[in-house]
């Protein structure tokens, strides 16, 4: 399953080591999320194959990621999990280093890209529809634990018709503004589509093809394949 996050962070500390082909960076890093003091933690990896297998810090070599120094300030996208202390857990897969001072980093919410299960009907209070989904990421053979995430949306919001169509064990596809609440995780959902769904379909659609197939059909005997895709 899918779990993507998307954010502007500032890196306050990385080593490296050597591995196979490449290097894997890791390391602890900020980002701001509000107007205040505070800021959300991220433990990142950061893995980097190189085309010439030579120093790190040489500018000779094309590498296919780029490098993070401590100090910068960088664009991320990346898998992401949870963790109990409230951080998150990062193998980031692009970065683009932001050419502005420490002191100047925006204000920024992540992005979050989730793929994931329901785990039942949406609620609705008077602040809005809630429905919880389970995602299952596979950072590495040993962060593949599955995390539950609250998607919000307001009472009269867009999506508001889809949500109430969810049932237990939808396959759902949602985009949205990521952020921690009493020890939990939210999403507020900026976009919202089913992969797969429970629902009634009341589809009246009649293809023009059906009668002529169904004509031939009379006259001729199906394939041993067509018999077993029939019987699917």
């Amino acid at each position: 399953m899918i779990a993507n996050i998307t954010t502007i962070m500032y890196i306050l500390s990385v080593t490296d080591e050597t591995i196979n082909n490449g290097f894997l960076q890791k390391g602890m890093a900020i980002s701001r999320i509000d107007n205040e003091d505070a800021f959300q933690i991220y433990k990142f990896y950061n893995y980097m194959t190189l085309i010439n297998n030579t120093d790190l810090d040489s500018d000779d070599e094309s590498e296919v990621t780029s490098p993070l120094k401590a100090e910068n300030v960088y664009l991320i996208t990346g898998k992401f999990s949870t963790t109990q202390d409230g951080s998150i857990n990062v193998s980031i897969t692009t970065n683009v280093q932001l050419l502005i001072d420490k002191e100047d980093i925006p204000i920024i919410k992540p992005t979050e890209h989730l793929l994931g299960k329901t785990l039942g009907y949406a609620e609705l209070t008077e602040s809005g529809y809630t429905l919880q989904i389970q995602v299952k990421p596979y950072l590495s053979k040993d962060q593949f634990t599955p995390f539950t995430v609250n998607l919000t949306h307001p009472p009269n919001g867009r999506f508001k018709n889809a949500l109430t169509k969810a049932r237990k064990n939808s396959t759902v596809h949602t985009t949205g503004v990521f952020f921690f609440a009493k020890d939990q995780l939210y999403c507020e959902i900026l976009e919202f589509q089913f992969v797969s769904a429970k629902i009634e379909s009341d589809n009246s659609i009649v293809v023009p093809w059906k009668s002529k197939s169904d004509s031939h059909n009379e006259g001729s005997s199906k394939s041993v394949i067509e018999q077993r895709i029939s019987l699917i």
